[in-house]
């Protein structure tokens, strides 16, 4: 599986033809990306008064994490 993170993450090998690949069983991007959304909509969510900005953010965020859900289902089958 090509690595996501070249270089930056502990899992990354380069292959003899400098091909990087992950060495994990499952590769942990796409959960470190779901727990980083899933923060981020915490925190929006922990306010008691939104603005509409925020109410924005919130949507396209929820959206993103639906998307990383999905996207991690079709890795599985």
């Amino acid at each position: 599986m090509t690595c996501p993170l070249p270089g930056k993450c502990v899992h990354d090998r380069v292959g003899t033809k400098g091909e990087h690949s992950c060495t994990a069983g499952r590769c942990p991007h796409a959960r470190l990306v779901r727990m980083a959304l899933g923060e981020q909509i915490q925190a929006i969510c922990r306010k008691g008064q939104r603005t509409e900005r925020e109410e924005e953010r919130l949507e396209r965020l929820k959206k993103e994490y639906a998307e990383a859900l999905r996207e991690s289902g079709r890795r599985r089958e």
